[in-house]
């Protein structure tokens, strides 16, 4: 599921972190390629990781007749600056651009969302951030 290059860093995961990770989701089913929205939201995992802190809380519900799945940390939250373009290619929430990253992830997440017949959001939470893919059944 994970890319093997040299220049990529492998995912980080919640235990190398020293981190939580809590998982709620019903029980229901998606019609989508897999081998495209596991990678999105193993990236959206990834950025929670990397750059948020305290827990982070992979979600799925069904809103009305649309499965949406969210992820959410206790971090610091999106730059406000960064909320409008956060989907573009190329864009990074970390003006110096010294962390890792190309700022290739959420336009990913966005591009497969799109390819679902769905959307992809991203906000400021009460503590932290979040991004929600809405997908149709």
């Amino acid at each position: 599921m994970w890319p093997t290059s040299s220049r990529q860093p492998p995912p980080r995961t919640a235990e190398r972190t020293g981190r939580v990770l809590t998982v709620g989701a019903p029980d229901t089913s998606v019609d989508a390629d897999t081998r495209w929205l596991g990678p999105a939201i193993g990236n959206l995992l990834d950025n929670a990781l990397r750059h948020g802190t305290g827990t982070v809380r992979p979600t799925a519900t069904v809103d009305g007749s649309r499965p949406r799945l969210r992820v959410t940390d206790e971090g610091p939250g999106f730059p406000p600056e960064f909320l409008p373009c956060a989907f573009d290619r190329f864009a990074r929430a970390e003006a110096s651009r010294t962390s890792e990253g190309s700022g290739l992830g959420l336009a990913f997440v966005h591009a497969v969302a799109l390819a679902h017949g769905g959307t992809a959001h991203a906000q400021n939470a009460y503590h932290g951030s979040a991004v929600t893919l809405d997908l149709p059944c």
